[in-house]
């Protein structure tokens, strides 16, 4: 029960730091550009967007709080009861003396920061011009995230010091990525929800398709350099609860990979040949209906990566 327990939390902030990371890529380098690219797109879409971004922001802000907090708790429990003494200060401090609980509550503060950097500032993103600091902030505490989470985690106590460098890479593309597909499905419907919707979508859909090339390419060199790191041999993959749950996230990787290739060949051309060629809308109509079923089976497969990742930092590689 411990197990599942603590392999949720994880799995739950990974999602929601990854989301707090990825957002600004996102809508700098899709959202609002694909808005400015079309003139016809109404003030009252983009209000909605903007709504749907604070929402979502405001979400992970608590996730990723509460997964830390629990953590650390259920941590201290778990040193209390091998202790056989009650949960206390003592036990908190053992867990605090070690590189999984400091860098664990590390992660507090720095929700904390991104909560009164962010909250009731969002809404700006899309509504109007805001600076540079502003996002590099949230860039820079979003990512201190990221570095918390690996260096709490096994990159620094299965392999060379320069590996931790390698995780954070890793988190940080699977996470422009991942907060892109998620963005993709619950905030673009209210960037494009008027009549004039179809350039928006395709130019949204063009966009992400760079952004995920790189952010996926990035992340498939860093995890074959982690999986490397991690692994003694080839058939360590099947041989061990590690090696086999490995094994599982490269599948889900591979099929992350075929519903991207869809969206990249086939969706974003039949957007672009709609909006080119009015006579063809009926395309588009159906291309955005397959956008959406494939955009939903990203966020699934996305989300039972997290989870799969989760199990992985519970479990010692190759039986280590």
């Amino acid at each position: 029960m411990r197990g599942v327990s603590t392999a949720i939390l994880r799995a739950s902030g990974f999602a929601a730091n990854g989301i707090l990371f990825g957002l600004p890529a996102f809508v700098l380098l899709v959202l609002r550009p694909s808005l400015a690219g079309d003139p016809g797109s109404g003030s009252a879409d983009r209000a909605r967007a903007a709504d749907r971004i604070e929402e979502i922001v405001r979400a992970c802000l608590i996730v990723s709080f509460l997964a830390a907090s629990l953590t650390l708790l259920l941590q201290t429990a778990l040193v209390a009861g091998l202790g056989g003494h009650d949960l206390g200060e003592d036990s908190l401090t053992s867990v605090l003396t070690t590189d999984f609980g400091r860098w664990s509550a590390a992660r507090i503060p720095v929700v904390i920061g991104l909560a009164v950097l962010l909250i009731g500032r969002v809404r700006s993103a899309l509504t109007r011009e805001t600076g540079p600091a502003w996002w590099g902030s949230w860039i820079v505490l979003s990512g201190a995230l990221l570095i918390a989470t690996s260096l709490s985690g096994h990159a620094t106590v299965t392999a060379p010091p320069w590996s931790v460098l390698n995780d954070v890479l890793h988190l940080a593309s699977g996470s422009v990525w991942f907060a892109g597909v998620v963005a993709l499905a619950t905030i673009l419907p209210y960037a494009a929800a008027s009549d004039r919707s179809l350039p928006v979508a395709a130019s949204a859909v063009a966009r992400f398709a760079t952004v995920a090339l790189v952010s996926i390419g990035l992340a498939a060199v860093t995890g074959t350099i982690n999986s490397y790191l991690s692994l003694d041999r080839v058939s360590d993959l099947w041989r061990d609860g590690y090696g086999r749950t490995l094994l599982a996230k490269i599948v889900a990787f591979i099929a992350i990979l075929g519903l991207g290739s869809v969206s990249h060949f086939v969706i974003r051309n039949r957007l672009q040949r709609a909006v080119d060629d009015p006579s063809v809308a009926l395309e588009g109509a159906e291309a955005k209906r397959l956008f959406r079923k494939t955009i939903a089976l990203e966020v699934m497969v996305g989300i039972g990566v997290l989870v799969l990742t989760g199990i992985l930092t519970g479990l010692d590689p190759a039986g280590r």
